[in-house]
Parts: C-alpha cells; sequence; structure tokens
C-alpha cells in the first residue's frame, strides 16, 4: 500500500513510518526541510516536503493517511479537515488516553468519555474523522515510552539534570506503552482493514507515576519533588493537568479481540534500568 504519514519525523509518527516500511509498504512522510527530509530518507521512508494546507500530489494519491503530526488544538483540526478532504481509503487519527479523565475503575473504548480540559477538544475531532466518507480508525495512546522520547524520557533527562520534579503527589497513575507495540496497532489495524473503529494503544498494565519517578531519581543519583498543582501548572503550563492525571487501567480489550494484539513489553518498571541505559546511549 502507498502510506502517508504526517508527523512522520516526530516521536510516534516516525515509530509508525518505520513499522510499515519493514512491512514492505511504500511509505511517504510529510517534512518541511531538507534535513528533515534526509532524516526520513535513512530509514527508507520516502520524504514530500510540504505542508497539511499545501499537500504534495503524492500525498493526496495515498491509500492510507495516518495523522501523527500535532502542534495545537486548532492546527490539529484543520488538519484533519484537510485530510478528510483528500477522501484516502483509510484515514487514521491519532488521540490519546487522556479523553478518559481522571478515573478510579477500568475503562474501554465503550466508556464515556471526561476529557481534562487540555484535550476537550478532541472528542469531536475523533468523530469527525469516523463519520467521514471513507475507512476511519482513531488510535487513543497511552503514555508512549522507548528509545530516546517521550514522557518517560522527559523524566531521565530532569533526573539527569539532579532534580526531577513531579506534578501532583505521585500516587496517580499511568498507562503505557512501547512505542514499537504502538507501531505494530496501527500497521495491524491498517492491514486488517479495520473501519469504525477506536482502539486503545495501552500495555494493560497500570504504573504509579511516584514508583517510577523514584526508580528514575535512583538510577540518575538524583531526587525527587512533588507538586502541588498549582505549583506544577506554574513550571509545567496546561501540561501539568495530564501528568497528574490518574488511570489506573485503559484496556486495550478491543484491539486484542480485533487484531490479536498484545504488546510484548509490558515491563517498564522492571526493566526500568534497560530503558534508561538507552536513553543515556542517544544522548552521550
Amino acid at each position: 500500500m502507498r502510506v502517508f504519514v504526517t508527523g512522520a519525523t516526530g516521536y510516534i509518527g516516525n515509530g509508525v513510518a518505520k513499522a510499515f516500511v519493514r512491512a514492505g509498504h511504500e511509505v511517504f512522510g510529510l517534512v518541511r526541510t531538507d534535513l528533515g527530509a534526509i532524516e526520513l530518507q535513512k530509514n527508507e521512508i520516502r520524504p514530500l516536503i510540504g505542508t497539511i494546507e499545501n499537500l504534495p500530489k503524492a500525498a493526496k494519491e495515498a491509500e492510507v493517511i495516518i495523522h501523527c503530526a500535532y502542534e495545537n488544538a486548532e492546527k490539529d483540526q484543520a488538519a484533519v479537515q484537510t485530510l478528510i478532504q483528500t477522501v484516502p481509503k483509510t484515514l487514521v487519527y491519532t488521540s490519546g488516553v487522556w479523553v478518559y479523565g481522571n478515573r478510579t475503575q477500568t475503562v474501554d473504548e465503550a466508556s464515556p468519555l471526561e476529557p481534562i480540559s487540555i484535550v476537550k477538544w478532541r472528542p469531536p475531532v475523533e468523530q469527525k474523522v469516523l463519520k467521514s466518507k471513507h475507512k476511519s480508525i482513531v488510535i487513543r495512546p497511552g503514555h508512549v515510552y522507548g528509545y530516546d522520547k517521550g514522557l518517560i524520557a522527559m523524566m531521565f533527562e530532569a533526573a539527569s539534570n539532579g532534580l526531577l520534579e513531579i506534578a501532583g503527589n505521585g500516587e496517580n497513575h499511568w498507562s503505557t506503552v512501547h512505542l514499537d507495540d504502538l507501531a505494530q496497532l496501527y500497521l495491524m489495524a491498517v492491514e486488517k482493514g479495520l473501519s469504525g473503529e477506536i482502539l486503545n494503544g495501552t500495555d494493560n498494565t497500570s504504573i504509579k507515576v511516584k514508583d517510577l519517578a523514584e526508580a528514575s531519581a535512583k538510577l540518575a543519583h538524583s531526587k525527587v519533588h512533588f507538586l502541588k498543582l498549582p505549583e506544577a501548572l506554574k513550571k509545567f503550563g496546561p501540561l501539568a493537568e495530564g501528568l497528574a492525571v490518574n488511570q489506573p487501567h485503559i484496556s486495550n480489550k478491543r484491539a486484542a479481540q480485533l487484531l490479536s494484539w498484545h504488546p510484548r513489553r509490558n515491563n517498564l518498571l522492571a526493566q526500568i534500568d534497560h530503558y534508561w541505559q538507552t536513553w543515556l546511549a542517544y544522548n552521550k
């Protein structure tokens, strides 16, 4: 298939694009600079220089469009409208588990949404994608980790600088997923020909943020400081609400049922030293 990925130089988008390349598909990635084009070409992703507002012809001719790019709410909504109008055979939209908001019990794709304020705009965009005239899939990743980016990498970086500051008291839980497992979910959903589906991209585990922070600080020989939400908002801005979200269990049962998708890396806390060493290797 001819697959076009927005945000192909970004964390999730690059992982997804490489998964489709490895599976033998012809993959195009949208970039704005020659330097970005070189980075894509290194991974056999065909670079297309342009913008979503002015899509190159090859992007419009793709059988599959996977939207992973994100700058802000306004631009994301406009981008989705543009991509819908290209009428690909399949459109995949990247959302996130923050649309479920703070929870105390297990939630799945059928659970009512209670989005935190930073992503309140997302559910209507999901519905716009699902109601479009072609095959559509919405994927809601958990907290993505692996390699050199993502929120866990941000923890590692802060810890390596001597002080890891955490939004909230650390008693909240995150649902996580390794980048490679998440990319495989995108691939399987597209190759299976799913349409009208919402899939949670989580590894079915739950990690207490305090445990994750203390393990990271121990590896870096640093300290952890827990910030009350007003303090956290001053330091992290609106992102603080997402960092402090409590989601004990975001089920991936729909993806398991439809695709037999079972993440292989569901041991972040047990293997955190391994992921720390990987992050260090990227940052030497």
